[in-house]
């Protein structure tokens, strides 16, 4: 990707972008089966970009929240983060380093695939601007799960490893979900 075609990709993905239909339009498609029964509420639900504070890991909207990565997605139910998925660019790929739900907010989560939901936008996003190539770091690139008290591995696996592949990701020789958006 040359400089200018970088420069589009980064200045497509504005922090503060609010998609205030993003659960009523998407989310229905990603409740868990024991929900599909159960009274939820997908309007509450909005998806909202955020992007690290320049020289810090705390997000421009969020400034409470620590980011691995660069840029956010950001599930919210009425208003208040409870889950975000976060990449970095280099050059044209995608490099997702962090699916993290909010402490204190399962109840908000229980009822939803919204690791795929996060990871299924973030490749639409990617289809729509110049990256090539998405990876998924996999658990065992995942720092949290190695530090105890922070992410348990098994957890980890799931969260990362299984909704990779689940989202049509192969895993390469460098222990990375890999999925290519030249092959369409």
């Amino acid at each position: 990707m040359n400089m200018d075609a970088e420069t589009q990709t980064l200045e497509s993905f504005e922090p503060g972008v609010l998609d205030a239909e993003f659960g009523t339009r998407v989310l229905g498609d990603y409740r868990k089966a024991s929900a599909l029964d159960g009274a939820i509420s997908l309007d509450r639900y909005a998806l909202e970009t955020d992007g690290r504070l320049s020289g810090t890991n705390f997000g421009q909207r969020f400034r409470d929240k620590y980011f691995d990565a660069t840029y956010n997605l950001c599930l919210t139910r009425d208003g208040a983060l409870v889950a975000s998925l976060g990449f970095d660019l280099d050059g044209d790929d995608m490099n997702v380093w962090q699916l993290q739900g909010v402490r204190g907010q399962a109840p908000a989560l229980r009822s939803l695939r919204w690791e795929r939901a996060l990871l299924d936008r973030a490749v639409e996003w990617a289809r729509s601007s110049a990256v090539s190539t998405v990876y998924v770091a996999s658990a065992d690139h995942v720092h949290w799960a190695a530090d105890p008290g922070h992410l348990d591995p098994a957890r980890a696996k799931l969260r990362y490893d299984v909704t990779a592949k689940r989202c049509g990701f192969r895993r390469n020789l460098d222990d990375y979900y890999e999925l290519s958006l030249t092959d369409r």
